[in-house]
């Protein structure tokens, strides 16, 4: 063991070796006393995994020790012994163990009426008063261990030991599959307001949930923040959801780090991704808001954090960063990531926007003096691109930025319908809203077939800090059916997955890939 791990203090972070050690030796002298006093074995152990600390870093230290023997050695092992101590053969007489197991049934239904009955007193959800009356029925490790314990002192016999057993497995599979189907976590009954950009009025406040899984994105949504801010009238309220992997704990949580009387709270536990944030909003007072949080969560399960918080503050805008397969970041963090995008769009409550960053990127760093930021926008039509462009006409008001629209027109016969229409007048509204703005240039690029198109992209001048563009295009060149099949990354367009390909990494521009809700 090396002198790092000797001197490492557990306030610092990473728990060193020496503390995990005492801590397995701890539980195996518990499990001693606890034998010696004439108590189970894995009664005194149980009782100091309550008194440990759960989270980082001790938590956390010993889930990446112990969890591969624990889960996938030692308790298969524990239920295999279970399952071997239940002998069916042991049953002579039924009618008894029956009448046990509707006891036992008896119980479980008595805990759901239980929960329900205040729910309907107080006129709230009986759905979600049902479900936690289930999830009250909810059996496992601990049940298991204290009828074995019970079994092995012969307090229980083996035909009850059976009985229990069954009734556990029963009460468990039964209430699982009632709460798999009757609990959604993104339930958006009653909830009103904004989902999509369009909507929004031109001098609204503008909301977005921004989540962050690493410091990687911080710089380029802190240059979304200040490019938001369209003047002095329309200011940005950002939800900062910092997402921190599930580790050393049993159950997930969201932290808010500011209370609704505007005080900052928890401050323990924000970081350096919030501070990042926090420090625009005190440079640019009045005009930035940010409420940063902190969700503690595994990754299978993040997406709800974000879309639950979208869904809450009733924001019409999400960003969620995809970082590049070369951005040199760290590969778990970066497929965790990747992982959590179409979760996010198929069931976010309002518009979502892919933000495809590298690690490394040449973008300039924010500097709100003498601020300068320049935006290509690439339209094609259909909802997504409609949706960026309403994105890009509250960045066309901001002084310090540079906007070039390009429309690629297709000169094959496109049979006039009502997208088409909603796509001449959309852009037509844009060009003559910014007729007068001399940061602002459109352009319209005729096309013929697919080919052409791919040539144009590559062709137009990328030199610039954000490239803009729909995630989902409505074009009489059939583009997605035509590069479907090339698609890496199908959560984000044929687009957005050519303009993060190897093609374009030599670029030092981020990508925004949007998609309207409802689309």
């Amino acid at each position: 063991m090396d002198a790092v791990d000797r001197e490492e203090d557990p306030k610092g972070g990473r728990v060193g070796e020496v503390h995990i050690l005492m801590v397995m030796l701890a539980v195996l002298a518990m499990g001693v006393m606890s034998d010696a006093f004439g108590l189970g074995f894995m009664d005194a152990p149980l009782i100091m995994g309550l008194l440990v600390p759960d989270g980082p870093p001790l938590g956390m230290a010993l889930v990446e020790r112990l969890e591969l023997i624990s889960t996938e050695v030692l308790l298969p092992v524990f239920f295999l012994g279970i399952g071997w101590a239940t002998n069916f053969a042991s049953i002579h007489h039924p009618v008894p163990l029956l009448w046990l197991l509707l006891f036992m049934l008896a119980g479980h239904v008595v805990k759901v009426l239980v929960a329900v009955a205040p729910a309907v007193f107080s006129k709230s959800s009986i759905r979600n008063a049902a479900v936690l009356g289930l999830m009250l029925n909810f059996k496992g490790l601990v049940e298991l261990m204290v009828y074995l314990n019970l079994k092995n002192v012969t307090v229980l016999d083996p035909a009850g030991y059976v009985a229990v057993v069954v009734g556990i497995v029963i009460a468990t599979a039964v209430s699982s599959l009632l709460v798999s189907i009757l609990y959604d976590p993104l339930s958006s009954s009653g909830m009103v307001g904004y989902r999509t950009l369009q909507h929004l009025k031109p001098h609204e406040q503008f909301c977005f949930v921004a989540s962050i899984l690493n410091e990687g994105p911080v710089p380029i949504l802190l240059n979304l923040v200040e490019v938001s801010c369209a003047d002095e009238q329309s200011s940005v309220c950002a939800y900062v959801l910092h997402l921190v992997e599930l580790g050393g704990r049993a159950s997930s949580s969201l932290i808010a780090h500011r209370n609704p009387k505007d005080v900052f709270v928890n401050l323990g536990q924000m970081d350096r991704v919030h501070n990042a944030f926090i420090n625009v909003e005190k440079k640019k007072e009045g005009v930035v808001v940010v409420h940063p949080f902190t969700a503690i969560s595994p990754y299978a399960t993040m997406h709800q954090d974000i879309c639950s918080l979208a869904m809450e503050k009733k924001v019409p805008f999400i960003i969620v960063p995809f970082p590049r397969k070369d951005s040199g970041g760290s590969s778990e963090v970066d497929q965790a990531a990747r992982s959590i995008i179409p979760q996010v769009l198929s069931q976010a409550p309002c518009s979502v926007g892919v933000l495809i960053h590298q690690i490394l990127t040449s973008s300039r760093p924010l500097a709100l003096e003498n601020f300068n930021y320049c935006v290509r926008v690439l339209f094609w039509g259909g909802n997504d691109d409609r949706e960026a462009l309403a994105y890009t006409s509250r960045l066309a008001r901001h002084a310090g930025v540079r906007i070039f629209v390009s429309r690629f027109m297709p000169q094959v016969h496109r049979k006039e319908d009502k997208e088409m229409t909603w796509d001449d007048m959309i852009f037509k509204e844009f060009t003559r809203a910014n007729a007068d703005n001399e940061r602002v240039e459109v352009e319209e690029i005729a096309v013929s077939d697919v080919n052409q198109m791919i040539s144009a992209i590559r062709s137009i001048e990328m030199e610039c800090d954000l490239v803009i563009v729909g995630r989902r295009q409505c074009t009489g060149l059939s583009l997605d059916e035509a590069l479907s099949e090339w698609t890496e990354s199908p959560e984000l367009g044929v687009v957005g997955d050519m303009l993060a390909s190897s093609d374009f990494a030599n670029y030092s521009f981020s990508v925004l890939v949007i998609q309207q809700h409802g689309s």
